[in-house]
């Protein structure tokens, strides 16, 4: 943010203004779309309903970056919730993700049940949505420094038309013979 920040003064954008913030959100939203992927985690833990898995391993596919896990539940419909233990009832995968200090090697991206824990095909109703994951969703809790560079390099790109227009001094309208031109 420093150094983004520092860029923007430079070209004449006072920090803290509505104009700033938007540069900044612009860059790191135009990355998020491009890795199709949130990276920054939110604060809060938001539950995601999954149908149970159905194949012989047991591997649930999240179908979001999960960041921090706070607890997975297991409720059919009108049944008795039963909190599942990590390690024990399921792992979260990849495993690597959980060993990484330095570099991130990534978020979670499934669960793999325990053998205790098998479905079938076709899907009791009762089952439909019945694994609830409660977590912080997103690649990290923070974000990686080569993401964060690509994040302020895209938050000054959206800033360029804006910058030449100020840099140059503002636009200029000339006229000549009958014929208007704005640089």
């Amino acid at each position: 943010l420093a150094q983004l920040e520092t860029f923007l003064t430079s070209s004449g954008y006072t920090i803290g203004t509505v104009q700033t913030q938007l540069a900044i959100d612009s860059g790191s939203d135009e990355f998020e779309r491009r890795v199709w992927r949130k990276m920054l985690a939110p604060p809060g833990t938001v539950v995601h309903r999954y149908d149970p898995p159905t194949d012989r391993e047991g591997w649930l596919n999240l179908r979001h970056d999960l960041a921090v896990l706070t607890s997975v539940v297991y409720q059919t419909e009108g049944g008795t919730a039963t909190t599942l233990t990590r390690d024990t009832d399921y792992k979260l995968e990849p495993q690597q993700a959980a060993l990484a200090v330095e570099p991130v090697t990534g978020p979670f991206l499934g669960i793999l049940f325990s053998p205790g824990y098998r479905w079938t095909e076709p899907l009791a109703m009762a089952d439909r949505g019945a694994i609830r994951v409660t977590a912080r969703w997103g690649f990290g809790t923070t974000i990686p420094d080569d993401a964060f560079w690509a994040m302020i390099q895209l938050a000054a790109i959206s800033c360029i038309s804006q910058l030449q227009v100020k840099l140059a001094g503002g636009l200029i309208r000339t006229e000549s013979a009958g014929a208007s031109t704005l640089y």
